[in-house]
């Protein structure tokens, strides 16, 4: 087995690990392969799934809630400490101790401590230390006793580095810190800080999906973000790897944030969507370019769109406007291609009926067929019309139809959040019209996929509120809003679901089982369950 064979199947082994417990991925994380999992994702190989599974399989960690605790403790004499998951690892010494934490493998790298509170000299060595300390790394102090006494300016801003700003260091005080190095002074991260005269007790729960979702941040999303923005939208030098990387990372809220807050970052992928809903399709077939970077803005937005304030985000920066337009166009240029199809036929049957045109006095017919059929009966509609009507398309156009359509109906099914917001604009005078048109346009495979949230868009427009409405009087014992996931979409009679994410997510129950509603002696269900009809294509995670 070569390399690339080896890489393709651990990053596999590895995603379906991490779907599998929530064990499991702490132990994924413990081992170090975070680090590995982060090269192979922006690796270049031969062997595209590698990235990709890597970067699922950093997704799927990120969702990790096992807690990693942090007890904090500081006291003017007697000891402090700093217990990580129950074990002391404090030096308990007079003045600062600093216990540094690898955020990659969740093991402690070293402990130090300065006696700042005693000796001038201990300053100087604290301010190199910090600045020693490898970026990103956790840095957890305590205070023993006097520390802020011969503290200079440098140790100061070192310790600022870490997390420690807008502090007064007062002679005598006590102070504990759970902080991280991060790139300057203007980027250090304080995730919790305490300061007291008397003895300070901080207790610090930190998610481990926490740890790895900062290092994607850092070591992927935001140099990815810069290297896709460095070229213009309309620039035919390939973006797909960065699109297919942004769409898998947009299945975490996170990574969601990251990407929303990037300044610019709507505005261009704006850009690129307009880019290809200005052209002609023949302008197109020579530009395949853009079409694939549009289908990877398209899958990272209609990721980004499950954030809650997404649907505000994509209205005042355009998204949304450019996203109506492509599916505009996609439906005037479909209808133009059936327009030139049944032109093409209906020449067909003209010649193929011109026997029944009155014959010329004098000029003797031949027979309009060489043969006679087998079945007379056979009608001519029938042979030239097959139920095609929906016409076949080039690799073009199935990129457009197959792809872009459910994606386009998705962002906007989404946006109805915003429906007051954006009710006066082009965007909703024209979506439920380019809507209504897709449904009666589209292939039946692609009809399949975008009925239901079309069918909730087109009632929430009508009703100008939320499509299903439980009475008050009764508890819902029915799948509502309230009790899906984001990504997850019902129809408007709540027995059919869909869900276009590449992990599958859940529903949950809203209304218990009491015991007199249950036959004694069988086991006692935990809840309602629901027995809908999934219309997700492909395979699903459940």
């Amino acid at each position: 087995m070569d390399d690339v064979d080896m890489k393709f199947w651990s990053t596999s082994l590895l995603l379906n690990l991490s779907m599998s417990a929530e064990i499991l991925k702490e132990e994924i994380v413990k081992s170090g392969a975070v680090k590995v999992l982060i090269d192979l994702a922006v690796s270049d190989t031969d062997e595209p799934q590698i990235a990709i599974q890597a970067a699922k399989t950093l997704v799927m960690l990120g969702f990790s809630d096992s807690p990693f605790i942090v007890d904090l403790k500081s006291s003017s004499s007697s000891s402090c400490s700093v217990l990580v998951n129950g074990i002391e690892h404090s030096r308990n010494d007079l003045g600062i101790n600093v216990v540094v934490f690898d955020p990659i493998t969740l093991n402690v790298e070293e402990t130090e401590s300065f006696d700042t509170g005693h000796y001038p000299d201990a300053s100087i060595k604290l301010t190199e230390y910090i600045h020693s300390l490898p970026l990103m790394s956790m840095v957890f102090i305590v205070v023993r006793g006097e520390a802020n006494f011969f503290l200079t300016d440098d140790a100061k801003d070192a310790l600022a580095s870490v997390g420690v700003t807008g502090y007064e260091y007062n002679t005598g005080e006590l102070w504990v810190l759970c902080g991280q190095k991060r790139y300057g002074l203007q980027s250090s991260r304080a995730i919790d800080f305490k300061r007291g005269y008397n003895n300070i007790d901080l207790k610090v729960n930190i998610p481990q999906g926490f740890f790895v979702n900062d290092q994607v941040k850092v070591l992927i999303m935001e140099p990815l973000l810069d290297i896709l923005m460095s070229t213009t939208p309309e620039s035919n030098i390939s973006k797909v790897s960065e699109f297919m990387l942004l769409t898998i990372f947009a299945r975490h809220d996170s990574h969601r944030i990251v990407m929303l807050e990037k300044e610019g970052f709507l505005e261009y992928m704006a850009k690129i969507i307009w880019n290809v809903a200005s052209r002609s399709l023949d302008d197109l077939r020579s530009n395949t370019m853009l079409v694939a970077h549009c289908l990877g803005a398209m899958k990272t937005l209609a990721g980004l769109i499950l954030s809650d304030t997404a649907p505000e985000r994509f209205l005042h920066c355009g998204v949304l406007k450019e996203v109506s337009r492509l599916l505009f166009f996609i439906n005037d240029a479909l209808l133009n291609i059936k327009n030139e199809r049944m032109e093409v036929k209906g020449s067909m049957i003209n010649s193929e009926l011109s026997y029944l045109t009155p014959s010329t006095l004098g000029v003797v017919e031949k027979a309009p067929f060489s043969s006679v059929c087998d079945s007379p009966a056979t009608p001519v509609v029938e042979e030239t019309f097959p139920d095609d009507r929906k016409c076949n398309y080039d690799d073009v156009e199935e990129s457009f139809i197959t792809s872009l359509t459910p994606l386009a109906v998705t962002i906007l099914y989404h946006s109805c959040k915003i429906l007051e917001l954006a009710d006066n604009s082009l965007y909703t005078s024209l979506s439920v019209n380019v809507l209504w048109c897709t449904l009666l346009t589209c292939k039946d495979e692609i009809r399949r996929a975008i009925t239901i949230p079309i069918e909730n868009i087109i009632t929430c427009h009508a009703s100008r509120r939320k499509a299903f409405i439980v009475h008050p009087e009764r508890q819902p014992v029915c799948l509502n809003d309230k009790e899906k996931t984001q990504a997850l979409m019902i129809s408007s009679d709540r027995t059919e679901v869909i869900n276009f994410n590449w992990t599958f997510e859940s529903v949950h129950a809203n209304v218990t089982v009491g015991r007199r509603r249950h036959t004694a002696g069988l086991a006692k269900p935990a809840g309602w369950y629901y027995e809908v009809q999934v219309m997700t294509q492909g395979i699903m995670q459940i």
